[in-house]
């Protein structure tokens, strides 16, 4: 029998990006949502995570977008301390709309809840975003005084 754990987020996010505006989807763990555009300024992003972080008690967050880079998924980077980043692969995305909707049409708000619904339903088959710090890196290369080198 497989037990899953109590889900470890006060909200569930999907971003879907576009150079103007974000559109952003959130289910609070209470089952409240809210769909919103958001600019791509960074001081509007940063404005949004503040009023997000505030609303969720300091609980953890998991953030799903369609990208693993960018401007928006740097800026997001700089809150891994709260959250949890799930970058999906476009191609994920389309198959899972397709799932529902025949129309291969791609539809923003729609994708925006699509990605929300994915971390929020499937957390244990995506991976959230590590990044990869220069000083585990540096145990990977053989030193030059190590005996293997000699």
């Amino acid at each position: 029998m497989n037990i899953r754990s109590p889900f470890p987020y006060q909200a569930t996010v999907g971003i879907d990006w576009a150079d103007q505006t974000h559109d952003v989807f959130v289910r609070f763990a209470n089952g409240d949502t809210y769909r919103r555009k958001i600019d791509s300024r960074p001081e509007a992003i940063q404005e949004w995570l503040l009023e997000l972080r505030s609303a969720c008690a300091e609980g953890k967050i998991a953030i799903a977008l369609e990208q693993r880079r960018g401007a928006l998924f740097y800026h997001l980077c700089t809150h891994l301390n709260w959250i949890d980043l799930y970058p999906i692969n476009p191609h994920s995305l389309a198959s899972f709309r397709l799932t529902f909707f025949s129309s291969r049409a791609k539809d923003d708000p729609v994708d925006s809840h699509l990605l929300e619904e994915l971390v929020r339903t499937h957390p244990d088959r995506l991976r959230p975003y590590q990044p990869e710090s220069l000083l585990s890196n540096i145990f990977l290369w053989p030193s030059i005084s190590s005996p293997q080198s000699a």
